[in-house]
Parts: C-alpha cells; structure tokens; sequence
C-alpha cells in the first residue's frame, strides 16, 4: 500500500492492461470456438445430422463450446446418443441417460483403478462399500448439475431417429462433487486417512486428465 501511495495511475494502468489481456484472450477463444463450429457443423450436415432450432448450426456449436475449457469456459463437454427412437423428446431423453451411464462408468473405473493401488490397506469389502457410496453421490451431483447444450438427429430409412444430445458440466463442481463424495465414501468405508488423502489429491491434481475424451 505504502508503494503505490499517490499512485493511482499505476493501478489504473495495471488494471487496464489486465483488462486489455482478458479481452484478448476472449476475442481468440471465440474465433477458436467460431472456426471449430463452422467446422463441426460441416461435418454434421454432411452425415445427415440436423437441429429444429432456428439458429444456425454453426453458431449453436459456438456458444457450446465457448462454455467449455477448452475455449475458456469451465465446462466439461459430455456426449449422449440415442438409436432408433420414434421420436426426438425420447431420444433426448435416452441421451442423457446414456451421458449419465458413461459418467458413472468413467467415475467408477478410475475411482477403482486408485482404490487397486491402494489394495494392500484396502479390505474387499471397504472396496465394495466405497465404490458404491461414491458413485450414488457423485451421480446424484451430476443430475443436478448437468446442463443441455444442443440436440441435432438424423433420420433413418424405418422413419425413427438417432438423436444426439451435447451437455456441458461445469469442471469446478464436478470436482468439489468428486471430493465430497470421496470423503464421506470413505467415512462409510472406514478408509485409513492416508488413502483418503492420496485419492484426494488426485481428484484434485489431475481426475480430469485421466477421463476419456468424448
């Protein structure tokens, strides 16, 4: 404080150029996001995929993307399909189920993948019961969490439909999720505290880094 006594511009030069540094950042990330969605609506289209909104494809894709990490968002991009429904309401519906079973199945085989390194201070048992507690938590955080983005289908020659459903789920969440599950889980479980912090650290180091892209 006592440095910048009297030094008002120097902070308003500070805080302009950060300013200046975000709005970079943010025109790049929407050309990014604007070139990707010209480019997946392209080759949408030409498998035969179509969207009932008025809003071109293209821009649709954009502003999805634009909520995600990769173009400086916080969300986390998940995928539902659905196969031959007789309408597009049931297939959105079918896609998200199917968005929520790859996201318990993703949470599941990494949460025992941790649990088989940690198997020497681990019972089957303790295993068993943190498997499932963590899971149910976890899920009944994605339920409430996740949100939809855009639904495209296509039809099939028998007059049903594919549908697929884009989601997004905000990343920090999904972790704070993760963690409190992991804990009481492993209150349940009865897990020693050095497993607890382990698996802790690297829900929160790197759990996004190790999940399957979509």
């Amino acid at each position: 404080v006592l440095l910048l006594e009297g030094r008002a511009d120097i902070v308003v030069i500070a805080a302009v150029g950060l300013g200046n540094l975000l709005a970079v950042h943010r025109l790049a990330a929407v050309g990014a996001a604007e070139k990707a969605g010209k480019a997946r609506a392209k080759a949408l289209k030409k498998e035969g995929w179509m969207t009932d909104s008025a809003e071109p494809l293209e821009i649709i894709i954009m502003h999805h993307l634009l909520k995600t990490d990769n173009y400086g968002g916080t969300g986390e991009e998940y995928v539902g399909n659905a196969q031959a429904v007789k309408n597009i309401t049931l297939g959105g519906r079918m896609a998200r189920s199917d968005a929520r079973t790859q996201y318990a199945d993703m949470n599941k085989a990494i949460v025992k993948g941790r649990i088989n390194d940690s198997s020497k201070s681990i019972s089957d048992e303790q295993a068993e019961a943190f498997v499932a507690t963590y899971e149910t938590m976890v899920m009944q955080e994605f339920d409430g969490d996740l949100r939809q983005s855009y639904t495209i289908y296509r039809p099939m020659k028998d007059g049903k439909y594919e549908v697929r459903v884009y989601f997004w789920l905000d990343a920090d969440r999904a972790s704070q999720a993760r963690i409190k599950a992991l804990q009481h889980a492993a209150a349940e479980a009865k897990l020693s505290q050095e497993v607890v912090d382990s698996m802790s650290k690297f829900i929160k180091d790197g759990f996004k880094k190790e999940t399957p892209a979509n």
